[in-house]
């Protein structure tokens, strides 16, 4: 069904508090590249808390374009189908900016993770007592380095709230994929990438990184000189690093990257820690 015909019909359901919307093919559509056309009214549904969406982007917009929904907390979204990465999604991050609820994520941490073939963005409130509060983005597909230029691009970016992020994570969460495979599937991950994926996270104050993102963030991070090094991650008060050693190339980059943060216009320090995942403290490095 078209986004056109079903959202007139859901706001005929004043009570709808869950939706899922699942394709199980690809969207017939023919004119499905055609999103910069604004539709001519916008249906609110009053109830709606929980939205789960899995299908191609481009069907997205089309329908959050032409909804509002007040109370919605709860979105998951997954672009299971190959995506244009020229695609742009304004559509949706129009949507997420005039959503209460979502748009209200000031206390919150952002999560860059990669789960099997699976980039994931997650953006929930710090304080929540459920994992699924927020936004939750993934995006099927094998090239890392085009998943991350697309969220940092289309979605991160746009996005007002990430801007008062405080917590920030990279994290890669995967059992059974050999993380080398993908070295030849993509050119590695520049440090231009890594500076605009961080550029957005104003307010970050604390910075986490798993094993397998550490070296290739650390390493960016002591390149970050001059005018760079005072824009990137400015209110940075704490890096935690998980199997982090006493000494080796990353504890060495982080430490360039924080003595030319002292020796700059901030005169905040900036401590380095282990980071234990599986723990709910957190191990002071010495």
């Amino acid at each position: 069904m078209l986004p056109e015909a079903i959202v007139p019909a859901l706001s005929m359901l004043s009570s709808l508090e869950s939706l899922k919307l699942d394709f199980k093919c690809s969207w017939p559509h023919p004119h499905r590249e055609r999103t910069s056309f604004p539709p001519q009214k916008r249906f609110i549904l009053p109830a709606l808390a929980n939205f789960y969406f899995e299908g191609p982007i481009e069907y997205l917009e089309q329908l959050v374009a032409r909804i509002d929904t007040p109370q919605l907390d709860k979105m998951s979204i997954d672009f299971f189908y190959r995506i244009n990465f020229n695609f742009y999604c304004p559509r949706l991050v129009q949507f997420v900016n005039r959503t209460p609820t979502l748009r209200a994520l000031d206390d919150s941490e952002a999560h860059v993770q990669f789960i099997e073939r699976m980039a994931v963005l997650i953006l929930r409130y710090r304080a929540s007592k459920s994992s699924s509060d927020g936004l939750r983005i993934e995006f099927s597909y094998r090239e890392i380095h085009r998943q991350l230029s697309f969220i940092n691009r289309s979605v991160t970016t746009p996005l007002h709230f990430v801007s008062t992020v405080g917590d920030l994570y990279f994290d890669h969460r995967s059992w059974d994929v050999d993380w080398e495979e993908f070295e030849d599937e993509a050119p590695p991950i520049g440090n231009h990438l890594w500076f605009e994926l961080l550029l957005p996270f104003f307010a970050a104050k604390n910075l986490y990184l798993s094993k397998e993102f550490a070296p290739d963030i650390a390493a960016a991070l002591q390149e970050f000189v001059g005018d760079r090094l005072t824009e990137v991650l400015p209110k940075l008060q704490h890096i935690f690093v998980e199997e982090l050693e006493p000494s080796g190339p990353i504890r060495e980059n982080i430490g360039k990257f924080v003595a030319a943060r002292q020796l700059s216009s901030h005169s905040q320090a900036i401590a380095i820690s282990v980071w234990d995942k599986f723990a709910k403290h957190m191990k002071k490095s010495t």
